[in-house]
């Protein structure tokens, strides 16, 4: 009972973070609501303790992402990968704490990313670890927020293309990055 209240509390909560405009305050609404699944996910049980943990890491790196100009900021936001490792082994529950791992990484490149539809299109790719997650833990909230969570930043990356953003623009970086891998291994053949 009480996961599940948590759980809709955490998805009320979420519904807000993904629609904002400003990056500060779309991640102090995102670390709230990252506390919401923490308690959701400690209270689900041993299976879901990975997640509770990884959503914990979370409120650090929204917290240091929204301050990122300071030396100080990147730091401790960095930090929290070598520290996720560290928990996923001490709360190792199977390939759900495999996802929640890859979706805490892969929503960290998100948090620090400064172009609003690259840091969108990561956070719906995190989804594909926090879905393996929550289907596994069985968490209901979990697998609607993951729904939502790409739906609101699908109609985030509209809305920041009616204000002139671009997607292709968004994305050149990782075509330039998957061009030189390929460059390379074509020139230094194994």
């Amino acid at each position: 009972m009480l996961a599940e209240v948590l759980g809709a509390l955490a998805i009320a909560s979420g519904l807000v973070w993904p629609v904002v405009r400003g990056r500060r305050l779309l991640l102090g609404l995102q670390a709230a609501a990252s506390l919401l699944w923490a308690a959701h996910y400690a209270a689900i049980g041993p299976e879901a303790y990975t997640g509770a943990i990884m959503c914990t890491l979370v409120v650090i790196q929204a917290l240091t992402a929204s301050s990122r100009p300071a030396r100080w900021a990147g730091v401790i936001f960095w930090l929290t990968i070598p520290v996720m490792l560290a928990f996923v082994a001490a709360t190792w529950a199977g390939p759900q704490s495999a996802g929640a791992a890859f979706g805490l990484f892969v929503s960290a490149l998100g948090r620090w990313e400064t172009n609003p539809i690259r840091m969108r299109l990561l956070f719906i790719l995190c989804i594909a670890g926090w879905a393996g997650h929550n289907l596994i833990v069985g968490s209901f909230f979990g697998l609607a927020s993951d729904a939502l969570t790409c739906l609101t930043n699908i109609i985030g990356i509209y809305r920041e293309r009616r204000a002139g953003g671009s997607v292709r623009e968004a994305l050149k970086p990782t075509y330039r990055a998957i061009r030189g891998l390929s460059l390379r291994s074509k020139t230094n053949p194994v």
